[in-house]
């Protein structure tokens, strides 16, 4: 059932990157996250909560912890909340 649940959510993940993340510039490493069902870059977790929402601490440029429905307008960073790796969202506005 698991392998399942990660099938869809790297499916969902892969056309959300791929669609919204190049109109709203997300980078290249958030786009892999996505893409592989939201897991961890560093220690490979599977990060996902019953809500079928990606696990993750999304925090501002001064890394105070900002609420999951202000992270497109504050957030500047996700950041895996079991070993700490942090990545930027979006890419600077050119």
């Amino acid at each position: 059932m698991k392998s399942l649940l990660r099938a869809y959510v790297a499916l969902t993940g892969s056309i959300a990157a791929y669609t919204v993340g190049l109109i709203d510039r997300y980078t290249p490493e958030h786009r892999r996250f996505l893409s592989s069902g939201f897991t961890c870059g560093n220690c490979r977790e599977f990060l996902i909560k019953k809500t079928l929402m990606a696990d993750v601490l999304v925090v501002d440029e001064h890394g105070s912890e900002v609420p999951i429905l202000m992270a497109r307008l504050k957030g500047k960073y996700c950041k895996c909340p079991r070993c700490g790796h942090q990545w930027a969202s979006r890419q600077a506005k050119s």
